[in-house]
């Protein structure tokens, strides 16, 4: 299949980089290290852990950024995700498929791909007060509300539906706003329009769908089903 997903990474580059050619087109390739934090079902711990990513970035832009990037800077990236063979996962960059990556150790002040970045020009870290005057400056355009509830607050029958719901990356099939979670199933309703209608079609229960409507006139745009999570008063439960 051709590209699938989608994928956005924030990491350290491991080694240089050197522009290569294919068929007379620029291209480099590169190891992004990103640490995550994985939930391990096993024993209900988060841990932290290195992550390593194979990036390649074609056209003008490999260009440029061979002479910007260097071991150990920081880079964002933003591609088409693909399984390489031995290669394993690999981030395919280009401008003409809506990707991007830049240094962002030292932000330049230009326009890339349609996204504004602003110069940084501290060479040391920035004491509390700077911090706070920066990120009081970010200019978030969407910061929906979110809720984490118990799993109990669906029917055992519903239940059942949701997990054939779930966006499934594989096969691209499911509800791309509906996520399965360790013990549960998240869902942002606020990106999709017809939710409900789209919801109902599926089988899910009056009770349940009562629920969710009244999340959202309390204004919660994120709603994290968990099977350990707290039951709320007020809504619709089942003990299953």
């Amino acid at each position: 299949m051709k590209n699938i997903n989608e994928v956005t990474l924030t990491g350290s580059l491991i080694g240089s980089v050197e522009p290569s050619f294919s068929s007379d087109k620029p291209f480099i390739k590169f190891t992004l290290e990103t640490c995550e934090a994985l939930f391990h079902a096993d024993d209900g711990f988060t841990r932290f852990t290195s992550i390593l990513h194979n990036v390649v970035v074609n056209g003008a832009l490999a260009v440029r950024l061979s002479q910007e990037l260097s071991p150990g800077v920081q880079v964002y990236v933003r591609g088409k995700q693909r399984h390489a063979g031995a290669a394993g996962q690999v981030t395919d960059v280009t401008v003409e498929n809506g990707g991007m990556a830049f240094h962002i150790t030292n932000l330049l002040s230009e326009d890339i791909s349609g996204v504004t970045l602003q110069k940084k020009t501290e060479t040391t870290p920035p004491d509390m007060t700077q911090q706070q005057s920066f990120f009081s400056s970010l200019d978030v355009k969407e910061s929906p509300r979110g809720v984490v509830l118990s799993t109990g607050h669906m029917m055992e029958d519903d239940d059942k539906i949701m997990s054939d719901l779930c966006w499934n990356s594989e096969t691209d099939e499911g509800k791309y706003w509906i996520q399965t979670a360790p013990g549960g199933w998240i869902l942002r309703i606020c990106s999709c329009v017809i939710w409900e209608h789209e919801l109902i079609s599926s089988g899910i229960s009056y009770y349940a769908m009562h629920n969710l409507r009244t999340l959202e006139k309390a204004g919660y745009g994120w709603i994290h089903f968990d099977a350990s999570a707290q039951v709320i008063k007020g809504l619709n439960f089942w003990d299953w």
